[in-house]
């Protein structure tokens, strides 16, 4: 059995290299570690808690599920077709474009370009204007290991706390080719922003807008989508219809899926599992979903009297995907 020292240290390492990687994502946390020594063991410093055995019956049908964006309405749709289709909001008169999803508190976050950002629960409830902003369209993630939202609003990228969007947020980074098209996502433990740009490139930077560096070229995405896990950052190519990846741990970038159509804008990406999902916008808006493989592309039953541009998604996990570092 995998001892707490394996699990944080791996092979080899001290407990200050442990350390060092649980305080990463919190840097002021180490403070509570100042006096450790590689002497002691991780069991020395940390209480370990055995988890319940689980019905593995009830985990293997655990699962979250799919909320998009089309027109007015935001729509919750199970990931494998099975399970429950429900309208979650529909305010006339707005426009829904990019969702997000807070898995810690378990709230929805979605734009749209008359009034806002709005938050509900993740069943639809307490549906309200949590940032009032007119004009945010495609740029929105969120950090849920530190509690912060990002967005892109004209032509900067915005951060803020979850809990306090409208007093606390500043501008990180401000460019003339980030647009309220540009796509926008996230890494918590690698501690990264990644962007598409009008001039077709994507680029990345420090969650504090330092250390950019352009990470891909010659790509025309209006859709970005991370794999925690594996370190691989998606986008779905305009200009051919292609799902393509890239690894974030160096590589060049690669097809995943070259069954799309060129010029059929995908405004939303996310991942859950081994399935990449995506929406196409036109001629009649579909959710599609395939393999990371680049096997069993599928196209989604979407609920009827829907209405309007099909925009952005995202995948609703039950727990906190993990994430790595390397």
């Amino acid at each position: 059995m995998a001892t707490v020292s394996d699990t944080l240290l791996g092979p080899t390492g001290t407990v200050t290299q442990a350390i060092d990687r649980l305080t990463l994502l919190e840097p002021s946390a180490r403070k509570k570690f100042t006096n450790i020594s590689d002497e002691k063991t991780l069991t020395d410093i940390f209480t370990v808690v055995t988890p319940a055995k689980t019905d593995p019956n009830i985990r293997r049908n655990r699962g979250g599920f799919l909320v998009f964006g089309q027109g007015s309405s935001l729509w919750k749709l199970p990931g494998e077709d099975v399970g429950e289709t429900k309208e979650l909001s529909n305010i006339p008169g707005e426009q829904n474009c990019a969702v997000a999803v807070d898995c810690v508190n378990h709230h929805i976050y979605w734009t749209n370009l008359q009034t806002g950002i709005r938050r509900s629960r993740y069943d639809g409830s307490n549906n309200h204007l949590v940032l009032t902003k007119a004009g945010i369209r495609h740029g929105l993630a969120v950090d849920f290991v530190s509690g912060n939202m990002f967005w892109i609003e004209d032509s900067a990228i915005f951060v803020a706390k979850m809990s306090d969007l409208e007093a606390g947020h500043k501008t990180i980074i401000s460019h003339v080719g980030i647009s309220e098209w540009s796509a926008l996502a996230v890494h918590p433990s690698r501690g990264s922003i990644y962007w598409s740009r009008l001039d077709q490139t994507i680029e990345t930077a420090s969650m504090d807008g330092s250390n950019r560096q352009v990470w891909v070229t010659g790509v025309y995405n209006p859709s970005l989508a991370l794999d925690y896990e594996a370190n691989d950052l998606y986008w779905a190519d305009r200009s051919t219809g292609n799902i393509e990846c890239i690894s974030l741990n160096g590589g060049g970038k690669r097809i995943v899926s070259a069954q799309g159509s060129a010029w059929i804008t995908s405004w939303g990406m996310s991942l859950s599992g081994g399935r990449v999902y995506w929406t196409s916008c036109c001629p009649n808006g579909t959710v599609n979903s395939i393999t990371k493989s680049g096997s069993t592309k599928k196209e989604h039953s979407l609920p009827a009297g829907r209405g309007g541009w099909l925009n952005g998604i995202v995948f609703v996990p039950e727990q906190c995907p993990k994430c790595t570092f390397n």
